[in-house]
């Protein structure tokens, strides 16, 4: 089974909001690198798309642009004042 771009990208959210909940240390760093393999994935899906000159449908774009947003929404949320 080939993996989608959209995917790679709802499970590396998955992964994450399982961390998030996570009560346990060791499941929440399981879940951290689990949902860094994922990202790995969906990044190579883009950069293939790219080099071939293929695009991103333009559901798989929308999609990627949400969880890129969300990344950067959760970044700003972590770093202190």
């Amino acid at each position: 089974m080939l993996n989608t771009l959209a995917l790679c990208r709802q499970q590396e959210a998955y992964h994450r909001q399982l961390a998030a909940d996570a009560p346990l240390d060791n499941v929440r760093q399981i879940a951290l690198i689990a949902a860094a393999a994922w990202a790995l994935e969906a990044d190579a899906i883009e950069t293939q798309g790219t080099k071939e000159g293929g695009k991103l449908s333009k559901a798989d774009a929308a999609i990627a642009l949400e969880f890129r947003l969300e990344e950067e929404i959760e970044e700003q949320d972590r770093q202190p004042g």
